[in-house]
């Protein structure tokens, strides 16, 4: 599969007491489905974006795998809580 140029920035903040990283994009098909399918992703109605728990999370991983080439990983923000 083929992937198309798309900008993600993560953001780590609480959501509740869970620290999670928020995944920041527009809509991409193909990108929503490597995220439901090799991720713990889940889609946060009141923060309107993905979110992976941090604990799930591995960003070094997350940059080495090969899925992910085209895509364009932003800078991790910090925030403390949603």
């Amino acid at each position: 599969m083929e992937n198309t140029e798309a900008d993600i920035e993560l953001r780590y903040l609480l959501r509740g007491s869970e620290p999670v990283v928020q995944l920041i994009l527009e809509y991409d098909s193909k990108l929503i489905r490597l995220l439901k399918t090799h991720t713990k992703a889940r889609w946060s109605g009141s923060l309107q974006c993905w979110y992976i728990p941090c604990s799930e999370f591995h960003p070094e991983k997350f940059k080495r795998d090969s899925r992910w080439r085209g895509f364009v990983i932003r800078a991790f923000t910090i925030y403390l809580n949603a």
